[in-house]
């Protein structure tokens, strides 16, 4: 019987997989404060966060194999575009609504 793990483990530090993770909670964290249920400077802290701990993840799994690292860290990018067009778009309805 094959007891040996399936899979080689990356060569990725364990940074990466947490601020990968970190990156896409602060991406989602303006969701409570537009509820109300959160601090109101976490709308625009959370982002800029997200962005710093992405490029951290992207920084240190350079010419690594930390596929499903970078694409947690690319999912907190995308999320923050998001709500940068979401931002965008409201504010172009207040000017010319």
């Amino acid at each position: 019987m094959n007891v040996a793990p399936t899979h080689r483990p990356s060569d990725a530090p364990r940074s990466a997989e947490l601020t990968a993770g970190a990156a896409l909670a602060c991406a989602v964290s303006p969701v409570p404060a537009l509820l109300g249920i959160g601090p109101t400077a976490v709308i625009s802290l959370g982002p800029m966060a997200a962005i710093a701990l992405s490029v951290t993840t992207f920084a240190t799994t350079r010419g690594r194999d930390a596929r499903s690292r970078r694409a947690v860290a690319g999912a907190a990018l995308a999320v923050v575009i998001v709500w940068l067009l979401l931002f965008a778009v409201f504010a172009i309805e207040l000017l010319h609504g």
